[in-house]
């Protein structure tokens, strides 16, 4: 019976420590925290019953297995991934995606045929996952995610407008017409669940946001939480109650007339939908592969927000009997 091997995401996570002598570096590398790479590694040394680092008041240090066992890993991981590229180039050229399960299914898959079509060459595989964590045992190109951008693998922001505001339901009943910040917390106020914010995602809580659009104290939300944007807009869309949107995730719907805005206060925040270059190349020239993506993906930002910004009046809003 072979032996049962370490976690491939562990080996990764160790890899990259390994190589950089620490844990802040590889976290950088890897896009996660240094949090999540020292447990990963605690992972690994558990798996395996030796210390790989040796933890100190100041830091952390290679052990003697561990530099032996990283130098392997290295030629390893170096190895595989030629043998993939191998595979990848008889089959066609890849892009590979990692991006959030939002921003996925509200703005990316939708559009992804046009680039198709532009570059019937080029195969894209999108990859979602809930936590940017799992990326260490991934094999990526970019990496599409909303932050602050402050992070050498940054390419650009992607150009939606930087702001946020509520939208609802045509057919939920609203207090007043025309609607009020003031008057926003007599409605459920769909929240996102705090222990799961993303970083970020923040922008969309509504304490935050209904103090900045000048409402002093405001109460605590009273509608259901959820666990991400894309399921709180898609009560809102039912008629639940009334939810925080940006441009990127609602457009589509406002266009569409699935939910409209009940009042036009919008509030800039910081954060972005960033492009970052995760591929072996970073630091340098980015593929030309990437650099087509990203040149479809500028155009149809450009598209989609000049369509938003010319479409039809939202439908007339159902004030509450």
């Amino acid at each position: 019976m072979p032996p049962r091997l370490p976690p491939l995401y562990a080996l990764r996570a160790f890899e990259a420590a390994a190589r950089h002598g620490g844990f802040v570096a590889a976290a950088q590398e890897l896009h996660v925290t240094a949090a999540a790479i020292s447990q990963q590694v605690k992972a690994l040394e558990d798996h395996l019953g030796v210390a790989l680092f040796d933890r100190k008041a100041r830091g952390v240090a290679v052990t003697e297995a561990g530099l032996r066992y990283g130098a392997r890993l290295t030629g390893l991981f170096g190895e595989l991934a030629e043998a993939t590229q191998e595979i990848y180039q008889k089959k066609g050229e890849v892009l590979t995606i990692f991006t959030s399960p939002t921003f996925a299914s509200r703005w990316l898959i939708p559009r992804l045929a046009g680039f198709h079509r532009e570059q019937p060459g080029l195969q894209v595989r999108v990859l979602v996952e809930s936590s940017s964590e799992q990326l260490a045992s991934r094999d990526l190109d970019l990496l599409i995610q909303y932050s602050d951008g402050k992070r050498p693998s940054a390419i650009a922001p992607l150009p939606f407008p930087g702001v946020v505001f509520p939208v609802c339901a045509p057919s939920l009943p609203l207090p007043a017409d025309p609607m009020t910040v003031a008057a926003l917390p007599e409605l459920p106020l769909l929240r996102l669940d705090d222990a799961r914010f993303p970083a970020g995602f923040h922008d969309f809580g509504w304490r935050r946001w209904l103090q900045a659009a000048g409402l002093p104290a405001p109460p605590d939300p009273s509608g259901p939480s959820f666990s991400f944007v894309h399921m709180m807009l898609l009560g809102a869309a039912a008629g639940q109650g009334v939810a925080l949107a940006s441009l990127a995730l609602a457009g589509d719907d406002l266009v569409a007339g699935r939910l409209l805005r009940p009042v036009e206060t919008v509030v800039p925040v910081e954060n972005r939908y960033w492009m970052f270059h995760t591929g072996a190349e970073r630091g340098g020239a980015l593929p030309e592969k990437v650099l087509l993506f990203q040149d479809w993906l500028m155009r149809e930002i450009g598209r989609f927000v000049a369509e938003c910004q010319t479409s039809k009046v939202p439908p007339k809003r159902r004030r509450r009997a």
